[in-house]
C-alpha cells in the first residue's frame, strides 16, 4: 500500500492518503483513495493558497514525486473561510477522489488574546505537552522543536487532549519560533498506535546506514519515539530533508516491548553520542528510557539495534522510576577533565553521577548524590536537553502547563490553547562553598535580544518597609527585572516584587531571608493560585541577586545566578500592569535595579 501525503502551508495539519497511480511504468497499488483518519485543522486568519497544496507520491521503486494541486483538484475551499466549524473538501488525484473533513477553528490574532504568553512558545491553537526530539541542524542553523500535539477543537483546555502526534516549530535563535503546519510524525494505520515522546539525534557518520551522500552529514536527523501498541515500545524514523518530514523505518520496533518485558511506562527516551575509544568507530549511542519499574540504559552502534545494559538506581541501590529522563554530561567548574552526568527524571529534580562501562561492556550510571530540586515551579515538567552535536552547551527546554490545577475546571480560564514551552535554560555545574556540586540554570543569552525600553533604573539606594514604592511608575505585562542587593546582617524578613498588580490581585516574587528561599506566591489570584518555593544555600555575605522575567501568563524567577529557579503559569487580566518593590521586616541596600520591557516574539512592531 503506497502513501500519498498532502502537505500545505495553508493547512495546519498534514495527513496521509492511499491512492492508485501510474507513471512511466512505476506502479502504486491499485487501491481506493482512503482518508487516513484524523481531521485537518485550518486557521481562519490565513488565506487558503491551493498552490501550496501538493501530493507526495511514493512509488514501488522508492522514488517520489510532488504533484501540485489546483482548484480543479480541490473543491470546497470557498466554504472553508466562511465560519468556524467542520467543513468538507473534495480532493482529487488523477481518476480518484475523496471527501476530507477540515476543522475551521479560530479567527483573528490568537497571539493577542487574553493570557497568551508573548515570549514563551505556544502553538496557535490546541493542546501541547512534552518537548520531543530537540535537535540542532548545523547545516541550516535551525533548531527543531518537536512536541506532543493533541489537536482538538474546544474552548476548555482540559478537553483538548486527543490522539498523540509530533507537532513542530523551527527557530534560528532559540527565541523566535515558526510553527510548521502539520505533524512531523503522525499516527498511521500501522498497528503501533499513538506517537508519544522520544528523541532526535544527528547521525553524522551514517552509523544507521539510512542515508546516502545526497544528505549532508549535519542533516541526517534520526528520531526514536514511543508508540502505544501492543505495549509502549520504541520505533525509529529518519529525515531526508533536515528534520521537516520523516520516513518510518521498515524494521520497527527497534526496541521491542511487545510482551512488556521492560514493564509499563516504557517511553520518553533520550539519546546521546558517547565518545569511547573501545567502541566501534570510537563512540556509541546511549539511550536512557523511562519506566514504571525503573529508568534503563541501552546502547547501540547503529541506532537500529539496541542492547539493554542496566537499570538506573540511586545511591541506596533503589530503582529510579519516572518519566521523561535526560542524562547530560557537564564539566564541573568548567574543567573538561572532570565530567559529571546530570540525570533528571522529568525535570522534577536531578541526580549527579558518573557513567561507567564495565569489563562486561555494559554501561551503568553510578549515582553520587541524593535527588536535588531542579525547578520550584509546580507547572514545570518533562524537561529535555537539546541534541547540539559537538557543542559544549547543555540547554534544557520543558513543558509548562496548568495541568496541576485541572482537578477543577473552574481553576483555569477558558482559552484556545493549552501548554507552553519553557524558556531555554543553559546549564552548568559548580562547586558550592560546602563542597557540594550543584546545577546552575540560567535563561540562554540569546533571549537578551528581547530586551527593549528601559522602564526603571536605580543604584546605591536603601529601602525598608516605610519607603515609598520605587517602581510606582512601571506599568507593563511583559518585562524583565534585574536586582542586585544586600540585606546586611538581617536574620529574617523578605523583599521582592509584586507584579501584574491591580488592587489586591498580584503575583509576589520574593526572597525569604530566614528560609534562604526564592518564592513565587500566586495565592491572591482567582486562577492557578499556588505558592512555589525553591530553597537555596544561605548567602554568606547577605548579597542576593534576583532576575524575574514576566510574560503575559508565565513567570521565570532566578536567584543568585541560577542557584534556584521557579517557572510557573499564572492568569490575570491583561490590564493588570502595576509593579511594586516591597520590603518586610528588614532593610535592603540596592546595588543596582533595572526594569526593561521585553518584546513579543510574535509581534512585528513591538512597543
Amino acid at each position: 500500500m503506497k502513501k500519498i501525503l498532502l502537505a500545505s502551508a495553508a493547512l495546519a495539519l498534514t495527513f496521509g492518503l492511499f491512492a492508485c497511480a501510474d507513471k512511466g511504468g512505476k506502479n502504486v497499488a491499485d487501491e481506493k483513495l482512503v482518508y487516513d483518519g484524523f481531521p485537518l485543522e485550518y486557521c481562519l486568519n490565513d488565506a487558503v493558497d491551493v498552490t501550496k497544496i501538493k501530493v507526495k507520491v511514493t512509488y514501488d521503486d522508492g522514488s517520489t514525486e510532488l504533484v501540485p494541486l489546483d482548484r480543479r483538484c480541490v473543491s470546497g475551499l470557498d466554504n472553508v473561510t466562511s465560519a468556524i466549524g467542520i467543513k468538507t473538501l473534495t480532493v482529487k488525484y488523477k481518476d480518484i477522489s475523496d471527501e476530507i473533513k477540515i476543522g475551521v477553528y479560530y479567527g483573528g490574532d490568537a497571539y493577542a488574546e487574553q493570557y497568551r504568553s508573548q515570549f514563551h512558545y505556544s502553538k496557535y491553537f490546541g493542546w501541547i505537552n512534552d518537548p520531543n526530539g530537540l535537535v540542532y541542524n548545523a547545516h541550516t542553523g535551525e533548531y527543531h522543536l518537536y512536541y506532543q500535539d493533541g489537536r482538538r477543537m474546544s474552548s476548555n483546555p482540559a478537553n483538548m487532549w486527543s490522539e498523540r502526534n509530533w507537532g513542530h516549530a523551527v527557530s534560528t535563535d532559540l527565541v523566535h519560533w515558526q510553527e510548521i503546519p502539520g505533524y512531523a510524525l503522525y499516527v498511521e494505520n500501522d498497528g503501533f498506535g499513538d506517537i508519544w515522546s522520544g528523541a532526535c539525534v544527528v547521525d553524522n557518520d551514517n552509523t544507521s546506514g539510512l542515508f546516502d551522500d545526497d544528505v549532508h552529514p549535519d542533516e541526517r536527523i534520526v528520531a526514536i519515539y514511543s508508540v502505544t501498541r501492543p505495549q509502549q515500545q520504541y520505533c525509529l524514523a529518519y529525515s531526508m530533508d533536515g528534520g521537516y518530514t520523516f520516513i518510518k523505518y521498515d524494521g520497527n520496533p527497534v526496541v521491542d516491548n511487545s510482551v512488556a518485558q521492560y514493564g509499563g511506562g516504557f517511553r520518553d527516551c533520550k539519546i546521546y553520542r558517547i565518545n569511547d575509544e573501545t567502541a566501534k568507530g570510537g563512540a556509541y549511542w546511549l539511550m536512557v528510557t523511562a519506566g514504571e519499574t525503573g529508568l534503563r540504559l541501552f546502547t547501540s552502534d547503529n541506532l537500529t539495534d539496541w542492547t539493554f545494559n542496566s537499570l538506573i538506581t540511586d545511591k541506596a541501590g533503589n530503582a529510579i522510576g519516572d518519566e521523561c529522563p535526560s542524562m547530560s554530561a557537564l564539566p564541573v567548574d568548567g574543567d573538561k577533565s572532570n565530567i559529571k552526568y546530570v540525570l533528571s527524571p522529568g525535570g522534577t529534580g536531578y541526580y549527579i553521577g558518573a557513567l561507567e562501562r564495565g569489563a562486561d561492556g555494559l554501561v551503568r550510571f553510578v549515582c553520587e548524590s541524593d535527588k536535588i530540586p531542579m525547578n520550584g515551579g509546580k507547572d514545570y515538567y518533562a524537561t529535555m536537553d537539546w541534541y547540539l552535536g559537538d557543542s559544549d552547551r547543555v540547554i534544557y527546554t520543558s513543558w509548562i502547563s496548568d495541568y496541576y490545577y485541572q482537578t477543577n475546571a473552574a481553576d483555569t480560564p477558558d482559552r484556545k490553547w493549552e501548554g507552553i514551552m519553557s524558556l531555554p535554560y543553559e546549564a552548568s555545574l559548580v562547586t558550592e562553598a560546602d563542597g557540594d556540586i550543584r546545577l546552575r540554570l540560567n535563561p540562554v543569552k540569546e533571549l537578551d535580544v528581547l530586551r527593549a525600553a528601559r522602564l526603571f533604573e536605580a543604584s546605591d539606594i536603601d529601602v525598608d518597609g516605610s519607603s515609598a514604592n520605587i517602581l510606582d511608575s512601571v506599568r507593563d505585562n511583559c518585562f524583565e527585572i534585574n536586582l542586585d542587593c544586600n540585606y546586611g546582617e538581617a536574620k529574617s524578613g523578605r523583599f521582592g516584587f509584586k507584579v501584574r498588580k491591580s488592587g489586591d490581585a498580584c503575583v509576589k516574587i520574593y526572597y525569604d531571608i530566614a528560609e534562604s528561599s526564592l518564592v513565587v506566591d500566586q495565592s491572591a489570584l482567582k486562577f492557578a493560585n499556588s505558592v512555589s518555593v525553591y530553597k537555596t544555600d544561605a548567602s554568606a555575605d547577605g548579597r542576593v541577586k534576583l532576575r524575574v522575567l514576566v510574560d503575559a501568563s508565565a513567570i521565570d524567577a532566578i536567584v543568585n545566578d541560577g542557584a534556584g529557579t521557579i517557572s510557573t503559569l499564572y492568569f490575570i487580566d491583561n490590564d493588570c500592569t502595576e509593579t511594586e518593590f516591597f520590603v518586610e521586616s528588614c532593610g535592603v541596600r540596592i546595588n543596582s535595579l533595572t526594569v526593561n520591557h521585553l518584546n513579543s516574539i510574535y509581534r512585528k512592531n513591538n512597543v
